[in-house]
């Protein structure tokens, strides 16, 4: 349910295909992704979860900008990226 009183967006699974990893597809998702939620005009804060040693996702989310927050109740890593600042 949309609530445009929200302004945070949680990406709760980013994924690209391992056989496609590598190519760019991940990074230029990403930043389509994003620019679709700022798009949005009310979104303050986006954050997303992945597995603590996924390396090539921490690489990928920390060249987005976002920041780790630390692991979550299921042992999730959680990055926030603050989107006024994009």
């Amino acid at each position: 349910m949309y609530d445009a009183s929200d302004n945070e967006a949680l990406v709760y699974r980013f994924m690209i295909d391992r056989a496609h990893q590598g190519k760019g597809y991940g990074k230029a998702a990403l930043r389509a992704l994003l620019d679709e939620i700022g798009n949005l005009g009310h979104i303050r804060e986006v954050s997303i979860c992945y597995e603590p040693e996924n390396e090539a996702a921490r690489h990928l989310y920390r060249g987005a900008g976002f920041v780790e927050q630390g692991i979550d109740e299921d042992g999730e890593m959680i990055a926030v990226l603050p989107m006024v600042d994009r």
